[in-house]
């Protein structure tokens, strides 16, 4: 149902062009997720959702089977990075890109902080690295 409603919000979208959106970011996840206002479901479905930054990825700041304790700390300090920059920003704009949720049911897109990509923020600052699905997992802990 999700997924309908959100092809049937983007279909127009996609035929004018127009990509960005003046979402309100809710919170952050961690370095390469946070959660925007999602106006265009319909009630009583929640009016959030997460949104990942698409084509990197950040290290895990959650302690599981596959996550060492230094990728944690590396993980908290990629959520803090994101966190500053977002608050920082005078300007954001989400930019969803594609129609299609990942795995975990998030979109795939970007923030624009002030004209400039999150995505390159990231990778410039080594808070993150580019990846794809498909890729090898990250390894950010030798």
């Amino acid at each position: 149902m999700k997924k309908l409603l959100l092809l049937l919000f983007l279909i127009p979208n996609l035929v004018t062009g127009e990509y960005l959106y003046n979402y309100k970011i809710l919170r952050v996840i961690d370095g390469d997720t946070v959660e925007i206002e999602a106006p265009f479901f319909p009630k009583p479905i929640r009016a959030k959702i997460s949104l990942r930054i698409k084509d990197i990825q950040a290290p895990e700041k959650r302690l599981g089977k596959k996550v060492k304790e230094c990728e944690k700390k590396l993980g908290l300090k990629a959520a803090l990075f994101t966190e500053k920059k977002i608050n920082e920003g005078q300007k954001k704009l989400i930019k969803i890109e594609g129609t299609r949720l990942d795995s975990f049911g998030r979109l795939l897109g970007d923030i624009i902080i002030d004209g400039v990509s999150l995505r390159d923020i990231l990778i410039e600052n080594q808070k993150a690295r580019y990846w794809k699905p498909g890729d090898e997992k990250i390894k950010w802990c030798s």
